[in-house]
Formats: C-alpha cells, structure tokens, sequence
C-alpha cells in the first residue's frame, strides 16, 4: 500500500511480485504519467465509439 505519490510504483511492484491484490504495474506506470493518461484515455474514447 502507498501513502505517498512517490511510492505508487515500488508498492505496484512489490504487490505484482508478491501476487498481491491491487493495482497492476502497468496501471500504476499509466497514473503517474500524464502523457500516458492522455494517451489511454484517447484510446478508451476512440474504442467506445466504435464499440458503443
């Protein structure tokens, strides 16, 4: 569990490492980059349109 920003990504590692509960690595990666928010959430958008 993380309490603090900074320690989302070690504890994702540890809890994938460990086959913990929680969030994925990639999940975590993608919340703490802007870029890669921007960049999955226009991917979500273009696919619900083609889906919905």
């Amino acid at each position: 569990m993380a309490f603090t920003e900074s320690h989302v990504l070690a504890a994702a590692l540890v809890q994938d490492r460990l086959g913990l509960p929680g969030p994925s690595l990639q999940a975590a990666s993608i919340s703490r980059n802007k870029a890669l928010q921007r960049g999955r959430f226009r991917t979500m958008a273009s696919d619900s349109r083609t889906t919905g």
